[in-house]
């Protein structure tokens, strides 16, 4: 499997995770806040779909001492206080996963058709990788001929996996630029 792919996928796979996050966290915010709105300004709220039918149960084995009790069931909440929770969650937000360290470097070394490294030091969570020229970029272990290409001023964005040196090496000869990196400790 090509590392362009990798990388593709990978980046798809985390907007993919972070949007599904953020439809669990606004879905429910937002049918309450259009529900007490609709009560309060006398609007008649349409009646909720009703939920798919379950699936055939499947014979099992029931082991009374294993028996759960039947689940109790919540005091419903008044339109104030679900406005009041509403209110809450809209005034924090969506917030994305909080970094405890960022460190923002220039490589002192340039990206040069011989191909260099910038070792960050310490292992961190997620690094964005800017080349000012089209460069092969590679983690943990040097450049070579399969690497693909990250154009100029195009991110290469590395999130959820431990990064500590960076390879990098110029497409052209006699060209140099210089690595943009963004490190982030979580």
């Amino acid at each position: 499997m090509s590392t362009e792919y990798q990388v593709i996928r990978q980046r798809l796979e985390r907007l993919y995770s972070e949007l599904v996050e953020a439809e669990k966290l606004l879905h429910p915010a937002i049918t309450k806040l259009r529900t007490i709105l609709g009560e309060f300004l006398g609007v008649e709220v349409p009646a909720a779909a009703p939920p798919p039918a379950p699936p055939p149960e499947r014979p099992s084995l029931a082991i009374p001492e294993l028996a759960r009790p039947p689940p109790t069931v919540a005091r419903k909440k008044t339109a104030e206080e679900l406005l009041e929770e509403i209110l809450a969650v809209l005034k924090e937000g969506v917030k994305p996963a909080r970094y405890t360290v960022h460190k923002f470097i220039v490589a002192p070394q340039p990206i040069t058709y011989e191909g260099n490294a910038h070792d960050l030091g310490e292992d961190y969570d997620a690094v964005i990788l800017v080349p000012t020229i089209d460069a092969q970029i590679e983690v943990d272990r040097n450049v070579d001929v399969s690497t693909p290409v990250v154009k100029a001023w195009t991110s290469l964005n590395l999130d959820n996996m431990k990064v500590r040196r960076i390879f990098y090496k110029g497409v052209t000869p006699n060209l140099q630029g210089s690595m943009n990196i963004w490190a982030f400790k979580y």
